[in-house]
């Protein structure tokens, strides 16, 4: 008989957890017509790993279990200093060390060498090893053991402990994997790029009692009216704190007599109310009757690969209302037809309303549910693709042709997702009918982006329903962990969209005066107008902005027969009505600049490429910067290819912060027409840009701070800012000042103290020389007259009996 041994981190009747329960159910119907043992630990509490269960061998309703000893329990301490480390990495895209990420697991555990040991030592025990879950010592370590004979369910979660080192080849050693549902396997294979192992679909079946009675369980538990059930581990990790949140604003908006019924283990603190019951642990029986009382179940946790308790309800027709951010959860719901799901409160509260308010609505989804599940989740099935997958291992030879892979980059290809590459004569499509969004287009980094995200959010924050909103940003270096930050950021608003556009290839070829107040990054504006060739119009903005307004407002002013609509440069102005000899003046005078009030600020812009296009080429544009010392780089060069054709706007829509410096420049220089228009754009600035190191993390008390930081607070990037300010920077350097000044020191005294003699006392070396040698003659050491001496002289010093 084929010897199977499934290797789980916990084992028992007592045990709950999704992975854990459905490795034993897996385990009694596999013994039917396999030879099964479980490898595992004497754990039964995932947060401590204690030891509850008796090491060695024990049976479990007829399954023979070895259980090894956890050594220690799980290191909270040192698991969040690690955590600490390289939580930021990996949510950055960016890598962590091998030292760092195998701590990360060594820590969390359950820490079992004695089962690595029997894994390594029984190999050729058993002809095929099950493992199941991917996160945990046993499956991290074990599987490296046995790859050639084993088999894989790692219910996987995107989640960024995926991301750590050992993954990418870990999840290509198995013989096959058996995912749960087709989003995990999307998604694993998303970032980890194992689609050359072979796979197949394995969930749980689902069986019901033959008894089920909801008025068991209502009599039991004393619950007279309607209640929402949740069945499972009652925990924040599953996002239980959040639901139960919900349900009580719910309550507090729509009084009743609805009571929420959690079904499972709680390790967590539950509000003492009385529309909300914990039941504890409880046998199958009285789970299936508590599902089949509930008008519907609440699936709400973001991380899942199957989801056991939403296809129990399913099972005896509860509808189900689930957490849209967990793509396994909404597939089940969008599959069946028999969930709706949310994303945050408001939704939350819909989807209640909807299902209790609608009867015939709510027996329509009931009956879909059934079908969703007897069709899907049936035993006969998944019990056929098990032996499928043990009959390939045992039988067929193992080619490791497909555990081969060469060079890979997981940020590398994650950027795919987000960062669209460019060639040359490739030009960006409008999104939207017949033109009718409002582009917005940025040129940023990778170190930019956090700036980016301020003047994104300020644009999200201002804008309207009735608006498409068109984001455009331009990259050659952009993080795909900035590109998911940023996506994020429009991801709940239905008419925004952002898109990425890697223009490497396209400006490869020039090579830019070197600037030292700018970066390269400001010469790719000049590939808008070819790039977004199909578009009538395009706002331009730089990443130092801050949007007081609807954008569309800006869009929507008439450009005429201009190339750009734009806003006076302040300062330029100062300088064309200065002195001669003024550097940038002179640097004015050379390419036909000096025309007062007739030179636009470059970061906002209305563009209409239409025009541009005609007079000029993008390659044209780019040659000219490449050639030319310019002081102001590509604003210089627009300034002068758009000469007479440039419409100003009223200056609220660029209201430069002023610096104290440029203040009285301006105030000294700037003729009274545009020195009173600047001062009524100020009392009402539609946008604030904050150039020329005015930037409020730079610049504490920036002129207009207050602006960003109301943005900037809603950001995934605030705390990066925060730790990017000058005073930061500050602290820092004189930590490392004074460290360095303390390791110099003790190095200077260690140095004196090896160069300098030891004085010895007189008192110390009279003592070693001559009474020393003495006591050693008439007392030997070890002797009792030595020690009757020592007491004495105890005695007499005060010490002793």
């Amino acid at each position: 008989m084929t010897k199977i041994g499934i290797v789980v981190q916990r084992y028992g009747n007592e045990v709950s957890g999704g992975g854990e329960y459905e490795a034993k159910l897996f385990a009694e119907r596999l013994i039917e017509k396999y030879d099964v043992q479980i490898i595992t630990t004497t754990a039964m509490d995932y947060m401590t790993w204690d030891n509850y269960y008796e090491a060695g061998e024990d049976v479990v309703n007829g399954i023979r279990v070895h259980r090894f000893p956890v050594e220690f329990p799980r290191r909270e301490k040192e698991m969040e200093e690690v955590t600490n480390r390289i939580l930021p990495a990996l949510l950055n895209g960016q890598p962590v060390s091998d030292k760092d990420a195998y701590a990360w697991i060594d820590y969390q555990g359950p820490y079992c060498p004695q089962m690595i040991q029997y894994i390594k030592q029984n190999r050729d025990c058993y002809d095929v090893f099950i493992f199941e879950t991917y996160l945990y010592y046993h499956t991290v370590y074990g599987l490296l053991e046995v790859a050639d004979k084993a088999l894989f369910i790692p219910t996987a979660h995107d989640e960024p402990w995926l991301r750590l080192n050992m993954y990418p080849k870990l999840f290509q050693l198995p013989r096959k994997i058996m995912y749960n549902a087709v989003e995990e396997r999307d998604m694993v294979q998303s970032i980890l790029h194992n689609e050359n192992v072979p796979s197949d679909f394995i969930a749980v079946g689902i069986e019901t009692p033959d008894d089920v009675r909801t008025e068991r369980f209502r009599e039991k538990y004393r619950i007279t009216g309607n209640y929402l059930a949740f069945i499972g581990r009652v925990d924040a990790s599953k996002s239980c704190d959040a639901m139960i949140n919900y349900f009580v604003s719910y309550k507090e908006k729509h009084p009743s007599d609805l009571a929420l019924v959690l079904i499972g283990k709680t390790n967590m603190d539950i509000p003492k109310r009385q529309d909300i019951l914990c039941t504890g642990f409880v046998s199958e029986q009285d789970k299936f009757d508590g599902l089949a009382g509930a008008v519907l179940t609440i699936a709400p946790s973001k991380y899942e690969s199957l989801c056991m308790a939403l296809l129990e309800g399913m099972a005896v027709g509860v509808p189900a209302v689930a957490n849209g951010e967990c793509g396994v959860l909404r597939g089940h719901c969008e599959r069946s037809g028999a969930g709706i799901v949310y994303t945050n409160e408001e939704e939350f509260h819909q989807a209640i309303d909807k299902l209790l308010s609608n009867a015939d609505q709510r027996e329509e989804m009931s009956r879909k549910a059934c079908e969703y599940v007897q069709k899907n989740y049936i035993w006969t099935e998944i019990m056929r693709k098990f032996d499928v997958a043990i009959e390939e291992v045992v039988n067929e030879p193992f080619e490791k042709k497909y555990m081969t892979y060469g060079y890979r980059d997981l940020f590398e290809a994650e950027k795919k997702e987000y960062i669209i590459k460019m060639k040359k004569g490739d030009i960006i499509p409008p999104v939207g009918k017949n033109n009718n969004s409002i582009p917005v287009t940025f040129v940023s980094s990778d170190e930019y982006a956090p700036y980016l995200g301020v003047t994104l959010c300020s644009i999200l924050e201002n804008s309207t329903e009735d608006s498409l909103y068109d984001i455009i940003v331009l990259v050659s270096d952009m993080s795909a962990g900035n590109a998911r930050r940023l996506q994020n950021m429009v991801s709940d608003y239905s008419n925004c969209q952002i898109r990425f556009y890697n223009i490497q290839e396209l400006i490869k070829q020039y090579s830019f005066y070197d600037n030292k107040d700018y970066e390269d990054y400001t010469y790719y504006r000049l590939l808008i107008p070819e790039l977004m060739q199909r578009y009538e119009r395009i706002i331009y903005l730089d990443c130092d902005i801050i949007v007081n307004r609807n954008i569309a407002d800006l869009y929507n002013i008439g450009l005429d027969d201009a190339c750009i609509a734009a806003c006076r440069d302040p300062f330029i102005i100062s300088v064309q009505c200065g002195d001669d000899g003024d550097p940038i003046k002179e640097h004015l005078r050379k390419w036909n600049l000096l025309e007062v009030g007739s030179y636009f600020q470059g970061g906002v812009q209305l563009i209409n490429p239409g025009k541009i296009n005609e007079m000029c080429h993008a390659d044209e544009l780019l040659k000219m910067a490449s050639e030319n010392e310019f002081v102001f780089c590509d604003q210089d060069v627009l300034n002068i290819i758009c000469k007479g054709k440039i419409k100003m706007l009223h200056n609220s829509w660029n209201v430069l912060s002023m610096s104290k410096d440029l203040a009285n420049i301006c105030d000294y220089r700037m003729p009274s027409e545009y020195y009173d228009e600047y001062l009524e754009a100020r009392k009402d600035p539609r946008i604030i840009h904050f150039a020329d190191k005015q930037m409020p993390y730079k610049t504490i008390d920036a002129d207009f701070y207050e602006y960003y930081w109301k943005y900037a607070k809603k950001t995934p990037f605030y705390e990066l800012l925060l730790l990017r300010s000058p005073e930061y920077q500050m602290n820092r350097k004189w930590g490392e000042k004074i460290n360095d000044l303390e390791r110099r020191l003790a190095a200077e005294q260690e140095k004196r103290q090896e160069q300098e003699p030891v004085k010895i006392p007189l008192k110390t070396r009279i003592k070693r020389k001559i009474f020393k040698p003495v006591i050693n003659v008439f007392f030997p050491s070890g002797s009792h007259r030595r020690e009757r001496m020592k007491n004495i002289y105890l005695k007499l010093r005060g010490v002793g009996n």
